[in-house]
């Protein structure tokens, strides 16, 4: 399921669930993860991009390592909510 409003990530389906957050730029993908009762995000990784093989198998390795159960993924937005070039 894709969210596209942070209203609705607020349902309470989502409430205490593990989340891995990853921000994607140009150069680097950056991980982050909650813990199960949503209060903490601790930044877990950063990886320089080298290519789609590796940057899946880096993701579905922290994914695998960490269990969890919701993936958001970062958008370079400004804070109007137009897209901005990635970092």
């Amino acid at each position: 399921m894709i969210i596209k409003n942070i209203k609705h990530f607020k349902h309470s389906k989502y409430r205490n669930k593990k989340i891995l957050s990853i921000d994607f730029g140009e150069k680097k993908l950056g991980f982050a993860h909650s813990d199960s009762g949503q209060i903490i995000a601790t930044p877990l990784k950063t990886f320089y991009r080298k290519g789609l093989e590796f940057d899946l198998v880096s993701i579905n390795n922290i994914l695998l390592s960490l269990s969890a159960e919701v993936v958001l993924l970062g958008l370079p937005l400004s804070p109007e909510g137009t897209f901005l070039q990635s970092a």
